[in-house]
Order: C-alpha cells, then structure tokens, then sequence
C-alpha cells in the first residue's frame, strides 16, 4: 500500500470497526442505486471514528514523504530532497517519483512493525 491508497484503506479500518467489510458497503450502495426492492443506505461509521482513522492516515503519509526525501531516487537520481523534474533536472518541492516513494512506503511499514533493513 501506498499512501495514495487512503480511501480505500480508511475505509477497510472503518467498516472493519463497525463490524462489516467495504465489499458489504460497495454491495449495499449497488442495490440502493439500483433501487433493488428493499435496499438501504448502509450505516455509516461515526464521525469521531474516521477522524480519527484520518489522523492516523495523515500521519502515516507525512512520515512516508519526510522519509522519502532522504532516500537516493532511482528515476531521476536526486540523491535527497525533492526530485529533480523537467529536462533542466531542476528540484520541484512536491514531486518524489513513485519508485522512490514505494521504497520510502515499504521502509517506513518495515520501522514501524519494529524491521530493520
């Protein structure tokens, strides 16, 4: 996982916390769309509770950019920092190439469970 996966994990965390799955919720929303005799909206997870998952999200994703800058970009061969864009290379504040941030992603998962590379 990536962090650009955040609805899609938020939404796992969520629906896992009021004891369903995304695939109940995604089947509930086709029927109600549908208009399937007898389908509801499915019940939606308390706010406080997907704050919270956000947060958490948030949190995670801040730690994978900061680590990511301090990683050597095999795309555009930034050694740190920013990656380096357009033919000039020159450093662009937001871009870190998708290799670098999958590497960043995975140590950052790793340190996290307590794995050291």
């Amino acid at each position: 996982m990536t962090f650009f996966d955040v609805p899609w994990e938020v939404g796992k965390e969520a629906t896992e916390a009021i004891g369903t799955s995304r695939n109940e919720v995604l089947e509930a929303l086709w029927d109600w769309y549908l208009r399937t005799p007898g389908a509801e909206l499915p019940e939606r997870p308390p706010a406080d509770l997907l704050e919270g998952l956000f947060s958490k999200w948030q949190a995670r994703e801040d730690g994978i950019r900061e680590l990511a800058l301090t990683l050597a970009c095999p795309t555009c061969k930034a050694t740190s920092g920013p990656c380096l864009a357009g033919k000039a290379k020159k450093p662009k504040d937001d871009l870190i190439h998708r290799p670098r941030l999958a590497a960043a992603t995975a140590l950052y998962d790793a340190q996290q469970a307590g794995i050291h590379h």
